[in-house]
């Protein structure tokens, strides 16, 4: 393809692996009052993207198929006939009909047909929740747009479960979109671009059901659109204000007592912290009816100062600042009614001054000196959107974007090299050295830190496109297909922040393989930087159709395949490139379901679906697993007591991979020990040659009924499966009596060759199971006469042994594919050597929410959100072997915690003064500072119990009686409450706008 056309296609014809959605449709039929179909008529919509015209076709349809989210007013006109006008409230992934009736010329002016614009959307069987801009602003709420997104039935932040979850999805499962930029996480699956707010036009939460334009998800995904300019001109200033004082009490600590052989509660005071974010917005035309534009920045800068008393009786203050900035800017247009067009883009870039203690005091660093660390970080993305409809029944929109994240550490220099004497080292080595080399044991040429970050960089680059096609054959069908792709990259460079070099004065090094012993005349040294490093990309891509078919007036079938193509980088410098590959032909995702209108009025939807949906592995795995984390140790015979004369640019880790000789002056080179083996360079050894892709089936049942106009009420029942999941497997190799160590494969727990790693007299690992069971009840009341309500009731149960890829039996840790659910098999196993299943650690079986939104006559409007939910599963845990955790018990034993029960309030009051509205606001989160306990402290033990795998499953042994046999590995604060909820939030906020 030659080079201007291929430049052409990427820029004109954009779009990602991960569809972005960011329009509805508007859709309908002109009729006379007879029921006679008007051909010709003109239909036009005035909105957001200015004036937009299509003309009904020969059936008197017509549609809108690509239109912003907002408030239209739709009007009908044809010769001889009086106009019709509508209006309707469109939201991201959604369409909505408007049916018109015209009256011939004469019998009556314009006719409002309200009547005929339905709640209900009966042309997909997908759930989702519509967050709107009235809805996010009034109802209290944190900061951030994910604040917003529990307030969707079957939706939670667990911190238990890595973050946001839905229907008993973990954290590290969801996909996270703003304005059609892919904004998660490539690491480990979590939202990587927080953003106001008040910066966003709505919020849609796709719980199931979702196309096969949808992909790379086995959670939900949450589609976020930024607001965009109108014909009116729109802006104002804005600050919120919050100080920790104003909030509810410290909560608890719980520790070991430092004076006996029990536990104790610690009780900090408060952090001195304050917290502002002023900010402003503008939005208006650049060109009346066809160019607009918004723009908004708001800045955080919150100050910290925290107290705290050291164990050593030392009492010091810390402080920290922080400071972030956050920004929109877009443009949107149209070119008559045949184009339409958005570019845009968003940024959070933020930075940390200090660190602060631990409120316990329990650490040996208490000098302010010792919390000069900090970090920065940049945080963007870039997007345009183009819609083209060059015929009445085709669309084609393309799409590009670029999402970027960075992190690096501040306060910390990075000398290039540190020499170190080691401890190690022998005083007689040490006393052999001319006085100008000799240094003590423990001597450090410079501050060493094991964990910095000079870089660790994301980019995700999208390009794609699709189209719809409109047509009638056996009922109506509109067809989407397209090409979707992504390119993703990682540049990283994080752990010590220089080479280390330690010396081992007056010690022989014994070679690894042959154990000789060789030694300089002044011993040995090493050089060594444990540290992530690498750069590399990996492309996924992906292809969908779609078919919406409309078969009869009263049914619709949602029928789409979505393939994917994915690619798993190697980080090293040998191997292979992907060490892990799947084809379109082993991600193939069938997505069906139907909407059934049973009495034809469009007040009823029955609705079902079923669909596979597939994990895109992150990139925690092949950092860890396929090179990125290295450790080379590189050995010297120490021939010169000249230390210092190895600070030279060639005694340097380089790619810190074996295959590098640095010459290091001070020494002659022994050997070069790789301490982290790369899996992709062999990958038949490690890796299952019949890998298969992480995989969940869903099926769900609904029903919707629109009781009145603006009132919905639904209940559904959902069924979610893990087919399989990839994990890091490991067993134990020995290689002597004495001389062990693990050995980790990359394998689909219970399938392939996790069934045959094990000895004959032990189980195989089981299969990766999660089953989601829900019943959902909702209640929505749109706002009409000074009030809304919403609500849900959820029913639901969570059981298996594998939560996900974040794990809520490590308090929600989120490493994808190598979390500990099976790094050894007696994690799956309880006391008896049975398998472990049961409760999941983030199941509540009943979860209750509301949010009502109410103005008072005198421009004040009060928003309260309520959320009651059972507390989760407590497991007693303990451990054998090498600190090998397993649920002596099985799941649940020690009961639940608390039930959780949140409300918040917010209160607006309005003024205005001629053209502006001044509105003075508060938000109170968690009114009443409930402090229910959210965690207890579940391992029992505080070593391990003497039992090998083998002796593990051979049984005989009792858990009660070598507990008691050992009663110093009693741990003193087991079934301690240790976490709490989050104390009372208190935020005022101040608005001038126009």
């Amino acid at each position: 393809m030659p080079w201007p056309l291929a430049l052409t296609l990427a820029l004109l014809v954009p779009g990602p692996l991960m569809a972005q959605e960011t329009t509805g449709a508007i859709e309908g039929v002109v009729r006379d009052t007879s029921g006679a179909v008007l051909p010709g008529a003109t239909v036009n919509t005035v909105g957001p993207p200015g004036t937009i015209s299509t003309v009904a076709d020969a059936r008197g349809e017509f549609r809108f198929p690509r239109l912003p989210s907002g408030r239209y007013k739709i009007t009908a006109v044809l010769a001889g006939f009086n106009a019709g006008e509508g209006n309707v409230d469109l939201t991201v992934g959604s369409t909505s009909r408007v049916d018109f009736a015209l009256a011939l010329g004469g019998l009556a002016e314009t006719i409002e047909v309200t009547s005929s614009t339905p709640a209900i959307d009966l042309t997909t069987a997908m759930t989702a929740t519509n967050i709107s801009r009235e809805r996010i602003s009034l109802v209290p709420r944190g900061r951030n747009f994910t604040d917003v997104v529990g307030q969707a039935a079957g939706a939670a932040d667990e911190s238990q479960a890595g973050g946001i979850s839905i229907d008993g999805s973990s954290g590290s499962e969801n996909r996270f979109v703003i304005d059609g930029i892919d904004t998660t996480s490539p690491q480990v699956g979590t939202n990587a671009m927080p953003l106001r707010a008040e910066l966003v036009e709505e919020v849609q939460v796709k719980s199931a059901g979702y196309s096969a334009e949808f992909g790379g998800s086995t959670g939900g995904v949450i589609n976020v659109i930024t607001r965009s300019g109108t014909n009116a001109w729109r802006g104002g200033l804005m600050a919120d204000f919050e100080q920790r004082s104003w909030g509810g009490s410290e909560r608890r600590l719980l520790r070991e007592s430092l004076t006996g052989n029990d536990f104790t509660y610690i009780n900090p005071p408060k952090d001195d912290e304050s917290r502002i974010d002023p900010g402003f917005f503008l939005g208006g035309p650049v060109l009346r009816d066809h160019v607009w534009f918004f723009g908004s920045y708001v800045p955080g800068i919150r100050d910290t100062k925290r107290t705290v008393t050291f164990t050593n009786g030392t009492t010091d203050t810390f402080p920290q600042d922080f400071r972030v900035h956050y920004g929109t800017f877009n443009v949107t247009g149209n070119a008559g009614s045949k184009l339409l067009y958005r570019a845009g883009a968003n940024f959070s870039p933020y930075e940390t001054t200090g660190t602060l203690p631990p409120q316990d005091g329990r650490t040996s660093l208490s000098s302010p000196g010792d919390y000069q660390r900090g970090s920065k970080g940049d945080r963007s993305t870039y997007s345009g959107s183009v819609d083209y409809l060059p015929l009445s029944n085709l669309v084609i929109s393309g799409r590009v974007g670029r999402f970027r994240t960075d992190v690096e550490s501040t306060g910390v220099q990075f000398p290039g090299l540190i020499h170190n004497f080691s401890t190690a080292s022998t005083p007689a080595g040490i006393a052999a050295l001319p006085d100008q080399f000799r240094r003590s044991v423990g001597f450090l040429s410079d501050i060493l830190v094991t964990d910095a970050t000079a870089t660790d960089e994301y980019r995700r680059n999208y390009v794609g496109v699709d189209a719809t096609w409109y047509l009638s054959a056996f009922g109506e069908h509109q067809i989407k297909g397209g090409f979707q792709t992504e390119r993703i990259f990682n540049n990283v460079q994080r752990g010590y922040n220089a080479d280390r070099i330690l010396y081992y004065a007056g010690r022989p090094y014994a070679i690894a393989a042959t154990g000789q012993q060789v030694q300089g005349t002044f011993g040995y040294f090493r050089l060594l930087n444990i540290s992530t490093l690498g750069k590399v990309s990996s492309p996924n891509d992906a292809l969908f159709v779609q078919d919406t078919w409309r078969a009869t007036s009263r049914l619709t079938l949602n029928l789409g395949l979505r393939a994917e193509h994915e690619r798993v980088p190697n980080f090293g410098e040998r191997g292979v490139k992907n060490p892990i590959e799947f084809g379109y032909g082993e991600k193939l995702a069938p997505r069906l379901g139907f909407a059934y209108d049973p009495l034809g009025n469009q007040q009823w939807k029955l609705y079902g679906s079923f669909g596979k949906y597939y994990d895109v592995m992150k990139y925690e795995l092949p950092r860890g697993s396929f090179g990125g984390d290295k450790w080379v140790d590189y050995f010297y015979t120490w021939d010169s007591p000249n230390w210092q004369a190895n600070s030279t640019s060639g005694c340097a880790t380089g790619t810190n991979t074996a295959s590098v000789r640095p010459t290091c002056p001070a020494g002659t080179f022994i050997e070069a020990l790789d301490r982290r083996h790369n899996s992709a360079e062999d990958p038949d050894e490690g890796i299952d040659p019949n890998l298969k892709p992480m995989e969940e089936n869903e099926f769900q049942l609904g029903l919707n009924r629109e009781l009145r106009p603006g009132i919905v009420v639904g209940a559904r029942y959902v069924f979610k499966d893990l087919v399989r999941t990839i994990e890091d497997v490991g067993i134990l190799v020995c290689d002597a009596p004495g001389s062990c160590g693990e050995v980790f494969y990359i394998a689909n727990p219970g399938e392939g060759i996790s069934l045959t790693l094990n000895d004959p007299g032990v189980p195989a690992f089981p299969k990766a199971t999660r089953e989601y069971q829900g019943l959902e009840l909702t209640f929505e009341r749109r706002y009409a006469q000074n009030w809304a309500l919403f609500g849900s009731y959820t029913f639901s149960r969570l059981y298996g042994n594998y939560s996900g890829l974040a794990s809520s039996d490590e308090n929600g840790r989120t490493s994808p594919n190598v979390n500990r659910f099976f790094d050894h098999l007696e994690n799956s196993f309880d006391r008896n050597g049975q398998p472990v299943l049961g409760r999941l650690g983030t199941d509540r079986p009943h979860q209750f929410k509301a949010q009502f939104i109410y103005g008072f006559n005198w421009n004040m409007t009060m928003g309260l959100n309520q959320y009651v939910a059972s507390g989760i599963p407590v497991s007693e845990e303990a451990n054998v072997g090498a600190n090998v955790p397993f649920f002596p018990y099985g799941r649940g034993n020690l009961g639940r915690t608390d039930v959780l029960s949140r409300t918040d309030l917010s209160l607006y009051q309005s003024v205005r003064f001629a053209n502006l509205d001044l509105r003075l606001g508060m938000t109170v989160l968690n009114l009443f500072d409930q402090d229910a306990v959210t965690r207890r402290f579940r391992n029992r033990m505080v070593g391990s119990l003497p039992l090998n795998t083998d002796r593990f499953f051979q049984g005989g042994w009792d858990y009660e009686a070598l507990l008691a046999a050992n009663p110093r590995l009693t741990e003193v604060r087991f079934n301690q409450p240790d976490e709490f909820q989050e104390p009372r939030q208190v935020r005022f906020n101040l608005t001038l706008q126009f």
